[in-house]
C-alpha cells in the first residue's frame, strides 16, 4: 500500500537537507569541578555523545561540533576547536555559524552537548517549523525559550556578532516556540545534576 508522508514529515526532510547541525561542547564547566564535563563517562559513553548520537541519526547537510577538548572523538561530526572558551558561548556559536555559512546551508540547528535527553523527535519538530531563511524557532517549557534552536541563514550575521556568555538568548526571545517536556530539556551543569539524572540515561 502506498503511504503518503505527512506535511510535517515532508517539510522536515527538506529542512534537514539544507540545515547544518551545530553542537556546542566547549564550555568551561566551572560548576562541574576539575573534570571536563562533556567528556565525563556516563554508562560507558562520554556525556556529550548522547546528544551527538541523536543528531547523527538525522540526515543534516552538515554536522559540526565546537569543542575545546581536542582528544575526544566525535563520529559523524566535523570538530571545530574553540581555543578561547573563556570568551563565552558566543565565540562557539560564531565558530559554528561561520562553518555552516561556508558550507552554504540555509539554516542551522544549534544544540548543547550538556543537554543529553533531547529526543530525535523534538529535533524533527524544530526542523518541521522551517519556513525559509528567516526562520527563528526555539524549544521551550512553560513559555520559556531555550536551545535547541533553529536559525535561518538571515540570522547568521547577527549570530556571529554575539558577545559573552548570554549566547543567542536575545534572539530566541522572539522565536516561534516548540514545546518540549521539562525532562527532555534538562542540562547537566554540576555533579549533582548528573546524579539526579542518572536514571534517564538509557543508551
Amino acid at each position: 500500500m502506498h503511504c503518503t508522508k505527512s506535511i510535517e514529515q515532508q517539510e522536515g526532510s527538506v529542512a534537514e537537507a539544507s540545515t547544518a547541525a551545530i553542537l556546542l561542547a566547549a564550555g568551561q564547566s566551572v560548576r562541574f569541578g576539575k573534570e571536563h564535563k562533556i567528556a565525563t563517562a556516563v554508562r560507558g559513553k562520554a556525556l556529550g555523545h548522547y546528544a551527538a548520537k541523536r543528531l547523527a541519526a538525522i540526515p543534516f547537510a552538515a554536522r559540526f561540533v565546537v569543542t575545546s577538548n581536542s582528544t575526544l572523538q566525535w563520529p559523524h561530526f566535523q570538530a571545530l576547536i574553540n581555543n578561547r572558551p573563556e570568551d563565552g558561548i558566543a565565540r562557539s556559536i560564531a565558530l559554528g555559524i561561520a562553518a555552516a555559512h561556508k558550507r552554504g546551508v540555509e539554516a542551522a540547528l544549534i544544540a548543547l552537548a550538556d543537554m543529553p535527553f533531547v529526543p530525535i523527535v523534538h529535533f524533527q519538530r524544530l526542523l518541521a517549523q522551517y519556513k525559509g531563511t528567516g526562520t527563528l524557532v526555539a524549544s521551550g517549557v512553560d513559555g520559556s525559550r531555550m536551545p535547541p534552536a533553529l536559525f535561518g541563514a538571515e540570522w547568521f550575521e547577527m549570530l556571529q556578532q554575539l558577545n559573552g556568555d548570554q549566547g543567542a538568548r536575545s534572539l530566541i526571545s522572539r522565536a516561534t516556540l516548540v514545546v518540549a517536556r521539562p525532562e527532555d530539556l534538562v542540562d547537566i551543569d554540576s555533579p549533582a545534576d548528573l546524579e539526579r539524572s542518572m536514571k534517564h540515561f538509557d543508551w
